[in-house]
């Protein structure tokens, strides 16, 4: 497994979930290597032995005493809770109460705490109570489209408008000299693909509004290795993940108690820079978090096909939504 991190040079305005990162690096490596080596990546996907899967993205913070990872927090099952109240001190016993609250909003918690949950040795409330994961805020910035013949940038007898994009900023401190990025999890038997597509993006940009300097990262790659317990009965994803319909994996969640998600419909366009844009059909998923009962199946979901081409048949290829599981091992009481 390795890490690849990304340091923002601009804002960006494109969240990096693991489909929207899938398509990006099948375009890098369709411009490097070639349309016949994408199919290859694609039909090892498809066959459900892929060259590498990835995550999805997530933040980090950079400092003198080295790098602190966040991934998501499991939702857990009911009752998986340790009551803990007699152990806590009393400013211990503070926190807890007046955070309980604020601690179900928080999406993130560092990668040792997660460890721990994961091996079945850490208490999620203490967790989430001492959790402070870097805050990436939303400024809305205006933009207009201007007629240059008419010279007119509001919408009246077709001559441009004004609008409104949202860009992302990581929210440091005045006096935080830390640096802060994101970052996601690949893992295969071959990468060297996604190396090669990922060094193409840091150069043409990630993400919308590509060419005013938006979606600029610089990438760094290193080796990465996550505590997973032996025995598990448990997995949660690191990825938006889509069960096959071909392995009924969802017929072995459904009645089973570690069973425990959330679900999100993933909307959006295909295409890529020079290509025209068009919507694609809406797609519901399991989100980052989500917690299932553990399974044979080594990689589980699936890549679907969603369409072959569009009315205009400007697309003659077909297009996938990506939705293999980055599943990380757990042991739950």
């Amino acid at each position: 497994m390795i890490a690849i991190y990304l340091y923002p040079q601009a804002g960006f305005n494109t969240e990096l979930r693991s489909d929207t990162l899938w398509g990006m690096i099948c375009w890098g490596i369709r411009n490097i290597y070639g349309q016949m080596a994408l199919e290859e990546y694609i039909d090892s996907c498809l066959t459900g032995v892929p060259e590498f899967i990835i995550s999805s993205a997530f933040p980090f913070k950079e400092s003198d005493h080295g790098k602190e990872h966040f991934v998501p927090r499991p939702i857990l099952p009911s009752g998986t809770y340790e009551d803990v109240s007699e152990k806590l001190t009393k400013r211990e016993a503070i926190i807890k109460s007046t955070q309980d609250k604020s601690s179900k909003k928080k999406q993130y918690i560092g990668i040792e705490d997660f460890e721990k949950l994961a091996n079945g040795e850490g208490d999620l409330q203490l967790t989430l109570a001492r959790t402070d994961a870097p805050k990436i805020k939303s400024f809305s910035f205006t933009h207009n489209t201007i007629d240059r013949i008419k010279g007119g940038t509001l919408k009246k007898d077709n001559m441009g408008q004004l609008f409104h994009v949202d860009e992302y900023f990581f929210d440091t401190g005045e006096h935080d000299n830390a640096r802060y990025g994101l970052y996601f999890f690949a893992d295969g038997p071959d990468m060297s693909k996604l190396e090669g597509a990922m060094r193409w993006l840091s150069h043409v940009g990630i993400g919308g509004d590509r060419n005013i300097g938006k979606g600029k990262f610089k990438i760094a790659m290193a080796d990465f290795d996550i505590r997973q317990p032996e025995g598990s009965n448990a997995m949660t994803t690191f990825s938006l993940f889509l069960p096959s319909r071909e392995k009924k994996e969802l017929d072995g969640f459904i009645t089973n108690p570690l069973f425990n998600y959330l679900i999100e419909e993933r909307r959006g366009f295909y295409g890529f820079l020079k290509y025209r844009q068009f919507m694609k059909p809406p797609v519901k998923m399991f989100r980052e978090g989500s917690v299932f009962p553990a399974m044979d199946i080594s990689i589980p979901g699936s890549l679907i096909k969603i369409s072959q081409n569009n009315q205009d048949n400007d697309y003659t290829h077909p297009v996938y939504h990506y939705g293999i599981g980055f599943m990380i091992k757990m042991k739950i009481s």
